[in-house]
């Protein structure tokens, strides 16, 4: 009798430890941010996240259910998420991120990257490579987009008035010609070929990550899926190696031609590796969000024309004969600036953003233990059902009218985030490369859509278009 009470006990214990370690809610949940279960032992709320269609449609859901800071289950991981102007004032000094939730990226950027740096040397490696993108330097980069931007519309010219062209393709396109010939320099500078291929590259690897971002099975080493991925990836690294390369001798040399991003990054005393890294990182980020806010801005516009209509106006009026785009004009157009913000907003390009810290911190009233990943749910701040953005799928520049920022939370608008001084470094890059190209083509043509065209955003890392953009522009007096 004592045996089998001796094998009860030490079986039941066993069955508690085993529930414990499989099902992390069992655990008693270290804050008392409200939040779901696991719905899988080991995956936790990860097939939710699947079901939901990705991250950001799975956090509105959650942030609708349980509020402004909710809680989830990535794996046995607690994560916390914040969807308000109060608690992200609450993550304003966060730096660091937290890897976990950008694991899926590494295979493309590398383990060295600055993607994933964090603490004292991913500070000064940010703080170096901004500086590439002060004000003054995208401003000395408005010459080149102005230039491109010309050459684009001379293209869009020959074009007969009917004929449908693929917006989303034309934008990514000219971001990735923009950023590759004002910040890498070297081969760029003179081989559109070599642009076209690496933006081809890049699309491989990004179909691929997409698909993992919405829990397909990641394929094997033999697969040929896999195989294409690993060889885009390796064929994008090469191209930016021979750029660094390329750099190099130029500067041994005494040149003075290298452009600043690869003089920084060159500057930074890391492995060559890391270097591809970085700059590879900046590439992804630089051309891939401008080119999708691009993408944003223009279908907005087509698909209000009356807004059309007012920016033109604006651009007759600051331009008059001018051809040349300067910081003057950049601070006269108001009503662009306001067209750019609100199409960050609808386009909610960035939709979330990521940070930890290995201090037990408080946001919005709730313990948040240490080292716990908490995402900034910015789409959901910006697209929301709110008082801060009524009608929140209509296009409205009006929002951003000096009198109707100044009547929102400071934190209301964060497209390019906000946290720890490491918000996007590319937004004064990415507002001079919108206002030159746009006010090119508005002064030029009038866009409109082809006939029942609706743009559906896929929300990843970055919003863009399920599918492709179609319009059609009308050359104006």
């Amino acid at each position: 009798m004592l045996a089998f009470v001796i094998f009860a006990v030490t079986f039941v214990a066993f069955l508690l430890i085993a529930v414990l370690y499989l099902y992390p809610a069992s655990r008693k949940k270290p804050t008392t941010i409200p939040g779901p279960d696991p719905s899988d032992p080991k995956d936790g709320n990860l097939p939710d996240i699947q079901l939901s269609g990705g991250l950001h449609n799975y956090l509105a859901e959650l942030h609708d259910e349980y509020g402004p800071i909710a809680s989830f289950w990535f794996g046995s991981q607690l994560v916390v998420s914040v969807a308000s102007p109060e608690g992200f004032a609450d993550q304003s000094h966060a730096f660091d991120r937290p890897a976990l939730l950008y694991e899926r990226y590494k295979p493309l950027l590398g383990e060295d990257c600055i993607m994933f740096s964090n603490g004292a040397e991913g500070r000064k490696r940010r703080n170096l490579y901004s500086q590439v993108f002060s004000e003054q330097q995208c401003m000395s980069y408005a010459v080149v987009f102005s230039k491109l931007a010309r050459e684009l519309c001379e293209r869009w010219a020959r074009k007969p008035s009917d004929q449908l062209l693929p917006l989303h393709q034309y934008m990514i396109a000219f971001a990735a010609k923009a950023l590759l010939t004002t910040t890498f320099g070297g081969l760029f500078l003179t081989d559109d070929s070599s642009i076209l291929q690496l933006v081809q590259e890049y699309d491989v690897c990004m179909a691929e990550l997409l698909s993992r971002e919405v829990m397909e099975p990641i394929a094997q080493k033999n697969d040929p899926r896999e195989k294409r991925f690993q060889q885009s990836i390796q064929a994008m690294k090469n191209a930016i190696k021979k750029v660094i390369v390329d750099a190099k001798a130029k500067e041994e040399g005494n040149s003075d031609k290298n452009t600043p991003l690869i003089k920084a990054i060159i500057s930074s005393g890391i492995s060559e590796e890391a270097m591809v890294s970085d700059a590879l990182a900046y590439f992804i980020g630089g051309f891939h969000t401008t080119g999708n806010f691009l993408t944003w801005v223009l279908y907005y516009l087509a698909l209000y024309p009356e807004v059309q209509e007012e920016l033109y106006q604006e651009l007759k009026l600051v331009f008059g004969t001018s051809s040349e785009f300067t910081e003057d004009h950049l601070r006269s157009l108001r009503f662009t600036r306001q067209v750019l913000d609100e199409a960050l907003r609808c386009g909610a390009v960035v939709p979330f953003a990521a940070r930890v810290q290995q201090i037990e911190t408080t946001i919005c009233g709730h313990i948040v233990p240490s080292g716990t990943p908490v995402i900034h749910a910015l789409g959901v701040v910006l697209q929301g059902e709110n008082t801060l953005w009524p009608n929140p799928e209509r296009f409205d520049p009006s929002r951003f009218q000096e009198e109707s920022v100044k009547s929102r939370p400071s934190l209301s608008f964060c497209p390019f985030g906000f946290a720890g001084k490491r918000k996007c470094p590319g937004e004064t890059f990415s507002y001079v490369e919108g206002a030159v190209l746009v006010s090119n083509v508005i002064l030029r043509f009038q866009l409109e859509l082809a006939d029942g065209q609706e743009a559906t955003p896929c929300l990843g890392m970055v919003s863009r278009p399920e599918d492709e953009v179609w319009f059609k522009l009308k050359p104006r007096e």
